[in-house]
């Protein structure tokens, strides 16, 4: 009986894919407390000491709709997560477990859109609606998970991942019981001065576990075991290298696609604001800027500079250069990072921001894969 031997790039994929899947634990987390500054800094009035996370997707807030998208996108990352969790686990029960719980949390916050709570004016003069009840159902099942969570994966390693779980459950019930005293006083629209802070730290405890949980998975023998990969002798000889960690042609096309795009525009935006750093070319007033620059001469040449970085990565992906993976992510790299700070500066969320910034998002997706079998690359013929 001949036994198949499976292909190199079919040990590639499963590399390349449970590594994306484990790292979006990291960018989950990364994604909600980002967010979640962005949309404190954008609603002016907004007390990020003092008013709750919710109060910023709470109905008519104005940070409402960019919440909303990036709650989604949140969603799917931790969903994608738990999948990565259940995909190493193997006959390890509790990281099964964890894997169940991480992907039915991701699920039920699907939930969330449609239980938004009303602001503490109308919670005062109309009270409280069956999507304010829902609102806290979803609060008290979200923390029952991240509390099972963590005290099943308390088991995964050692003693000090334990220490720091049991640790981490301690804060979480400790803040979360403070916070919950200050529940009925949103209700009433009384003060709640520290209520923004002990939230946060309610609910950044468990998340900033679940960084934690993702490092040591990626590092542990265990994790390692499962998805490094180990090419066939039999097959070894057969093997062109420079085939074997090719691009898949799809990713390959979406993300040329992404850079010529961002880039052309990045170089037309930026050189119209150089041109004029008045921002009359552009139809933007220099007020929108709030003080930060005093003209747009600087983030124009930034982003000139961006668009010249993007259309270098444009052409060496397309001639797949040595270095189209390191070129392609400084280019979008720097270009998520030029979005996250233009929404900080201008204390909104604009549907230009969508138009320009979502195809970044989309090109960093499939620039990770990129990154991550160069790496491999580098490893194996190390090793060989």
């Amino acid at each position: 009986m001949k036994t198949k031997i499976p292909s190199s790039t079919t040990f590639l994929e499963r590399v390349i894919l449970i590594k994306i899947l484990l790292i979006c634990g990291i960018l989950s987390t990364v994604l909600y407390i980002g967010a979640d500054i962005i949309a404190a800094i954008s609603y002016e009035g907004y007390s990020y000491t003092s008013q709750a996370i919710s109060e910023l997707s709470a109905i008519g807030a104005p940070s409402r709709s960019f919440l909303g998208l990036t709650g989604v996108v949140y969603l799917f990352l931790v969903t994608a997560f738990g999948t990565g969790v259940w995909l190493i686990a193997g006959q390890r029960r509790i990281l099964r477990i964890v894997a169940i719980l991480l992907i039915v949390y991701g699920l039920v916050g699907l939930l969330w859109p449609f239980a938004p709570m009303q602001q503490r004016e109308a919670l005062e003069t109309e009270g409280g609606t069956i999507k304010d009840t829902m609102h806290l159902i979803l609060g008290a099942v979200d923390m029952l998970l991240f509390l099972f969570m963590i005290g099943f994966g308390a088991a995964l390693f050692g003693w000090r991942f334990r220490i720091y779980s049991i640790a981490t459950i301690i804060i979480f019930l400790v803040f979360g019981t403070i916070m919950s005293f200050d529940v009925p006083r949103v209700a009433e629209n009384d003060p709640t001065p520290w209520l923004g802070v002990t939230e946060r730290i309610t609910v950044f405890s468990p998340m900033i576990w679940i960084i934690v949980l993702t490092i040591l998975l990626l590092r542990s023998e265990k994790g390692q075991d499962s998805i490094n990969v180990t090419i066939p002798d039999q097959r070894q000889s057969q093997i062109n290298p420079r085939n074997m960690f090719r691009q898949p042609a799809w990713q390959r096309i979406i993300l040329l696609i992404v850079l010529g795009y961002e880039g052309l525009g990045a170089l037309t935006g930026g050189s119209l604001l150089v041109a004029e750093p008045s921002g009359r070319l552009m139809d933007m007033p220099i007020e929108i800027m709030h003080g930060v620059f005093s003209d747009f001469l600087v983030p124009g040449l930034i982003l000139v500079g961006l668009g010249i970085l993007n259309t270098t990565a444009f052409v060496a992906v397309l001639h797949r250069s040595r270095i189209d993976w390191l070129l392609a992510g400084l280019g979008l790299g720097g270009l998520t990072v030029w979005f996250i700070v233009e929404i900080v500066i201008l204390k909104e969320f604009h549907w230009l921001h969508a138009m320009w910034g979502m195809p970044v998002l989309v090109g960093d997706l499939v620039t990770l894969p990129l990154v991550l079998s160069r790496r491999l690359e580098l490893r194996l013929f190390r090793v060989r």
